[in-house]
């Protein structure tokens, strides 16, 4: 399984210079970190910026997973990992992804220093859950592509905040189980992205967002199929 390929989906906003400097610096770490594992990065970006990997611009309102799910329309790798642009990947992380997913898992998360610790001890072993920054990490999540096919795609009844969340419960209503690997380390520079927005503007998208989460999970729950 060394010699696999993994569909490296990022969703960036190049609004600035920092913030064009954070999705290149994370390209960046991506090339220089791993060796047995082959990347095909995508960069899907809400500015007009260019990368040194593949970058799709899309004109439809921003939306988290629907940036995604485009992202993912353009691959066609078995393997695709879905990605914030304030990431540090360290040394053998998709390796030891593999490692779960040759487990029989379709669902996976690498752990991170700074947040996952506060939760979930290191070390060589995986732990299956749904709780949402404990067990999915969503700014950076692994998954076999028959996944995305068999829950219908990401859902895009939210657009940044709980997109994480309705993943979780996607998978969890299809009984495909997902766990974290806790030596498997990607580490998330705390939504620098995000925080460059005024704290009452993040306040108000905030509650929107928790309504939009609550109508999701009564289309997905209680909707006649």
């Amino acid at each position: 399984m060394l010699n696999t390929t993994f569909d490296i989906i990022l969703v960036s906003n190049a609004s600035s210079e920092a913030l064009y400097n954070l999705t290149r610096n994370t390209i960046l770490n991506l090339k220089t970190v791993e060796a047995k594992v082959r990347y095909n990065i995508v960069v899907v970006e809400q500015t007009s910026r260019d990368y040194s990997v593949q970058t799709l611009h899309y004109d439809f309102p921003f939306n988290y997973n629907r940036c995604l799910n485009y992202g993912i329309s353009k691959t066609s790798n078995d393997y695709i990992v879905l990605c914030n642009n304030d990431l540090n990947f360290e040394r053998l992380w998709a390796e030891r992804l593999l490692v779960g997913f040759s487990m029989g898992y379709r669902s996976l998360s690498p752990y991170c220093k700074t947040a996952s610790r506060r939760w979930l001890p290191q070390g060589a072993h995986l732990i299956e859950g749904y709780n949402i920054g404990i067990h999915i990490t969503g700014w950076c999540i692994a998954v076999k592509r028959d996944v995305i096919k068999e829950i219908g795609g990401l859902c895009e009844d939210v657009d940044f905040w709980y997109s994480d969340n309705i993943y979780g419960k996607q998978i969890e209503k299809a009984r495909i189980k997902h766990a974290i690997v806790c030596h498997a380390y990607v580490n998330h520079m705390t939504s620098l992205t995000l925080n460059s927005n005024p704290a009452d503007v993040k306040g108000k998208y905030t509650v929107a967002q928790k309504k939009k989460y609550d109508q999701a999970l009564i289309k997905l729950f209680d909707a006649k199929i």
